[in-house]
């Protein structure tokens, strides 16, 4: 197969990184800047042909799998609109989930085909991804599942969520989605609810609590404090830096548990 497609993704990935990497300040940014280097793309010319057809022409050729294969192996960063969009015409979304759940292949490439899904909110997709995200041991497939969740609507998937939640049992990392979801939104006090009230029950109380700070939500500071105040000689010095970390990322004062804690002490 000619791979100059591939290779040509890469290098205007690249250049528009190189232009505009010094703009990015926030998660929402890296990904517009993503997306822009995605769709600059696919305004490129390949031998004179438009990306599409260079990529049909190679498909017809080499067949999906093959072509599939190799742009997983070459691109750096996801795949090329035009190439997803083929895919879901050709293997469809079952077509993706299969790749998706072969452990043969790459974390790497596993998590380029979550992204593949991207766009698609369906019933399915999101109950496909709330799976990954509870279920994989791969930390890069279980991010992609989240980041892609949290761009889909987001009260489908709270809903869906809610369902899961209530159905098995709390989950931090989709927690971690439904803040990441409302953390600018007027439904924000929702999210702020279940963090208290899973905080009291939850077994990594350090990492609810910096959920709590991803959410930015004011009330976490006093509630965190007072729970220092009663619980602070009774739980891990980890724990405490946890918690106390978190309450300084939203603004709180902790010197004074850091200080007169004897837990705290190297």
């Amino acid at each position: 197969m000619n791979e100059k497609i591939f290779n040509k993704y890469n290098k205007v990935m690249q250049k528009v990184f190189e232009e505009k990497m010094d703009d990015v300040t926030t998660r929402k940014d890296y990904f517009f800047l993503i997306s822009t280097a995605r769709e600059k793309f696919e305004t490129e010319l390949i031998d004179g042909l438009s990306i599409e057809q260079v990529l049909r022409k190679e498909i017809e050729k080499e067949g999906i799998d093959n072509v599939l294969d190799i742009a997983l192996m070459i691109c750096d960063m996801y795949l090329p609109y035009t190439l997803v969009s083929i895919i879901h015409e050709i293997i469809g979304v079952e077509g993706i989930k299969e790749r998706i759940l072969d452990e043969t292949r790459p974390q790497s490439d596993r998590a380029s085909l979550v992204n593949a899904l991207a766009g698609y909110d369906t019933d399915d997709v999101r109950s496909f991804l709330i799976d990954i995200v509870t279920s994989t041991d791969s930390e890069l497939i279980r991010e992609e599942a989240s980041d892609v969740l949290s761009y889909f609507d987001m009260d489908s998937v709270y809903n869906d969520i809610s369902r899961y939640f209530n159905l098995k049992e709390i989950n931090e990392d989709l927690l971690s989605v439904l803040v990441q979801i409302y953390k600018e939104s007027d439904k924000k006090d929702q999210i702020y609810k279940i963090l208290r009230v899973h905080f009291l029950n939850a077994d990594k109380k350090g990492l609810v609590a910096n959920l709590m700070a991803d959410l930015n939500d004011g009330r976490a500071v006093a509630f965190l404090r007072g729970y220092l105040a009663k619980s602070m000689y009774e739980i891990k010095k980890s724990e405490i830096v946890d918690i106390c970390g978190a309450i300084s990322r939203m603004g709180g004062y902790v010197e004074d548990f850091i200080k007169y804690n004897p837990n705290m002490e190297s």
